[in-house]
């Protein structure tokens, strides 16, 4: 048996929690459209889960039935989206109720002519797709805010204004440069200043403006931070404005074939901010020198004379 669209589905289940809400009501209403006994009692079975999982579950039983789960499955749906019964919501409940059956009913007509509608959902996601790989418009009115709001940071005297500040700044930075940045997050026991995406990887990062270098224990927290992150796909970047200590390098550099951390130090982001090298230019060449050559830091410098080189 063909199977319905995601959306449509999700249009149904979340229909069927905000018109019926009541799961004895959703289970009588699902009767009445003629899911079969066995499906009912695989349904009351689930009656702990949430209304909009139960209704989906409801969809997968009845599309392994064939022809006839099919039919039934037509009835439900349209009997949701033409449900005018709302005796049993609360005032404020009925308008999202009517709004649910609203999407429905549209989502519901659009797939009449699935051939169309398979090509919208294609061109929807095509669309995304390439909004995920688009940069930002260029803004100099916002690079030049965001080295006003570097300078103004260097001279705050309280460090923990300062660390603020920077923090939200760093995130702006990200804004622009990586659109899918999610911004600082805490977890039990922890703190991340940044999580960014780049190059369909996760990042999470630091950022620590202290007088001393940053060592291997201070980058070593981040990177465990990163591995035991869900999947083990996630990279870090740490930003240490004084640097970092020989020590710390030449520990990530023993340990490269495990290594996941990305370094930058101040001069870094000032050569961002100063226009030398875009954001994510600069981090790519730092993961391409982190995997050709085994560095755990090369400096936008550096970076910066051998593309000059190379022209």
């Amino acid at each position: 048996m063909e199977q319905l669209p995601e959306s449509l589905v999700t249009r149904f289940a979340v229909a069927a929690r905000d018109v019926l809400w009541f799961k004895d009501k959703v289970l009588r209403a699902f009767a009445r459209a003629g899911v079969p006994p066995s499906v009912l009692r695989d349904l009351e079975g689930r009656r702990e889960e949430p209304t909009i999982k139960l209704a989906q579950s409801a969809v997968d039983l009845l599309e392994q039935m064939g022809p006839e789960g099919s039919e039934t499955l037509q009835r439900l749906i349209s009997q949701v989206a033409d449900w005018n019964d709302y005796s049993h919501l609360k005032p404020e409940k009925r308008a999202v109720a009517r709004a649910s059956q609203v999407e429905l009913k549209q989502t519901i007509k659009g797939y009449a002519n699935k051939a169309e509608y398979v090509a919208e959902r294609e061109r929807e996601q095509q669309r995304e797709r390439e909004a995920r790989l688009k940069v930002s418009a260029l803004d100099h009115t916002k690079l030049r805010g965001f080295r006003e709001s570097f300078d103004l940071a260097f001279i705050e005297p309280n460090l923990q204004v300062r660390g603020n500040l920077l923090e939200a700044l760093l995130n702006a930075i990200f804004d622009y440069y990586c659109p899918r940045n999610r911004g600082a997050f805490r977890r039990t026991g922890e703190q991340v200043d940044g999580d960014f995406v780049f190059d369909n990887h996760h990042f999470f990062c630091e950022i620590r403006w202290r007088a001393q270098k940053a060592t291997a224990a201070d980058v070593s927290v981040l990177r465990d931070r990163a591995m035991a992150g869900f999947g083990g796909d996630v990279k870090a970047l740490f930003i240490s404005f004084n640097g970092f200590t020989q020590e710390c390098l030449d520990s990530l550099s023993q340990r490269a074939a495990a290594e996941r951390v990305i370094l930058m130090d101040g001069v870094d982001l000032r050569s961002v901010l100063n226009g030398d090298l875009a954001f994510e230019i600069l981090l790519d060449e730092k993961q391409a020198y982190a995997v050709r050559e085994q560095r755990a830091f090369v400096s936008a410098r550096e970076i910066f004379l051998a593309r000059a080189s190379r022209r």
